[in-house]
């Protein structure tokens, strides 16, 4: 498995708009091949930044799949003009996955 986590950074007075359109991104994600899990966790300080972790059964899934069956676009048009920044977003693998795998 791999956890994807992309830090998002949205425009202060958009924030409510932006929740809403989250939740109905994250339902693009759920319905994807591959997909495991995810949570989104706020800035306690910053409260408009964001980070979304979402666990999927390969980093393939999301990097290839998920933006081959168009639903990257469908999630982009939801929420990219939302943002203040461009989102960044890194993958890690679970450590227990790589002691195994030795």
């Amino acid at each position: 498995m791999v956890l994807e986590i992309t830090r998002l950074e949205v425009r202060p007075k958009q924030k409510e708009a932006f929740q809403l359109a989250l939740a109905e991104a994250m339902s693009i994600f759920t319905s994807a091949d591959g997909y495991v899990s995810h949570t989104v966790q706020r800035n306690v300080e910053k409260t408009n930044q964001y980070l979304l972790c979402i666990r999927w059964k390969s980093r393939e899934y999301s990097s290839e799949d998920f933006k081959r069956s168009g639903r990257l676009a469908r999630v982009r048009n939801l929420l990219h003009h939302f943002y203040e920044m461009f989102p960044e977003t890194e993958y890690y693998e679970e450590l227990s996955q790589l002691v195994e795998s030795s």
